[in-house]
Order: C-alpha cells, then sequence, then structure tokens
C-alpha cells in the first residue's frame, strides 16, 4: 500500500514534480481561500494545494479551494503559467 502513496506538499507559492509510471503531477503550493472575520484572516496560515497532471498526454489543472486573486499571487510568484491546460477544475 505504501508504494501507491506520494506525498507533495510544496510551501505556499512554491512548487514540486514528481513523475511516477509515466503520470507527472506538479503540486503548487497555493494559498487557502480566505474567511474574513471582524478584519482579520482567520484562514491566513491555511495551505491549499493545486494540482497540474500529466497523463498520456491529457493536461489537467486542478486549483482546490482557492480564490482567484490568491492564485494570481502565486501567478507572480512564479512567473506566468507556460504549460498547456485540456481540463482545468477552478473553484
Amino acid at each position: 500500500m505504501r508504494k501507491q502513496m506520494c506525498e507533495l506538499t510544496p510551501e505556499i507559492n512554491k512548487s514540486t514534480t514528481q513523475t511516477i509510471d509515466g503520470v507527472t503531477a506538479n503540486a503548487l503550493g497555493l494559498k487557502q481561500m480566505s474567511y474574513i472575520g471582524d478584519g482579520v484572516d482567520i484562514e491566513k496560515h491555511m495551505k491549499n494545494i493545486g494540482f497540474y497532471i500529466n497523463m498520456d498526454g491529457a493536461r489537467i489543472f486542478h486549483s482546490g479551494d482557492i480564490k482567484m486573486d490568491n492564485f494570481e499571487d502565486y501567478m507572480a510568484q512564479s512567473g506566468k503559467w507556460k504549460d498547456p491546460v485540456d481540463v482545468a477544475f477552478l473553484y
């Protein structure tokens, strides 16, 4: 069972990539969606991980539950998105 699991947990605004059996997964460290209570971001330390997966030529992006401005912050820190996407699942 352990061989079937792989942990990819990058820090916020960083990424890590791993290829297993021809499937490449790029994990993107994104900030969790914010919840503001009394002017404070209660979830400011919560992490979210988005995934860009290339499997048999199908390129899939899943953002997880982030706000678009958090994804834009990731892009500003990481550079422009260069990889083609066939299917995107956005929150």
